[in-house]
């Protein structure tokens, strides 16, 4: 890897997003199923729900209809999917250029908080998501991806100090 160019490296990077994104994906499915089994829901509630709103199903509210929860988990593996490779280019990125460390910061910030706007207004009926339920599933997917990228690239943040001007 040492000395290495960014496009050298094009491989390594996509199936390293690959993984980040299944993480993130895998980690945001068992909260999400973790809250639905602690308030008492079936195991697919809110994935039904959501799904419901995405392939607009006029069935009736806590109907577990298993194209709904399929189109929810298509479309979430897709996102989660893109969200990795976000995340891995601009890691991939700083590494290489670690002056540009608040570019990662605010894509980061930013995407965190789109997740919380989205996902708190998509579903008014039913109200299978609180704010508190999407900011922890979002916080731990958060963690998970970052605690990977973080041991997938451990200089990243010894550069971002000496950007600084720190160590």
């Amino acid at each position: 890897m040492k000395g290495s160019t960014m496009k050298e490296q094009r491989p390594y990077t996509f199936f390293e997003a690959v993984l980040a994104g299944l993480l993130g994906y895998a980690t945001v499915v068992v909260v999400v199923a973790v809250i639905d089994i602690a308030l008492g829901r079936p195991l697919f509630y809110t994935p039904a729900a959501l799904g419901r709103v995405l392939v607009a199903d006029p069935a009736p509210p806590g109907t577990i209809d298993a194209g709904a929860v399929l189109a929810y988990n298509g479309m979430h593996l897709l996102a989660f999917l893109s969200i990795g490779l976000l995340v891995t280019a601009v890691a991939r990125f700083v590494e290489f250029h670690p002056v540009f460390w608040f570019i990662a910061y605010f894509i980061i910030v930013s995407a965190f908080f789109a997740s919380e706007m989205t996902f708190t207004v998509i579903d008014p009926e039913e109200q299978a998501l609180s704010w508190w339920s999407v900011l922890l599933a979002t916080a731990a997917a958060a963690w998970a991806m970052g605690t990977f990228i973080n041991r997938r690239h451990p200089r990243i943040w010894q550069q971002i100090e000496a950007a600084k001007g720190g160590k």
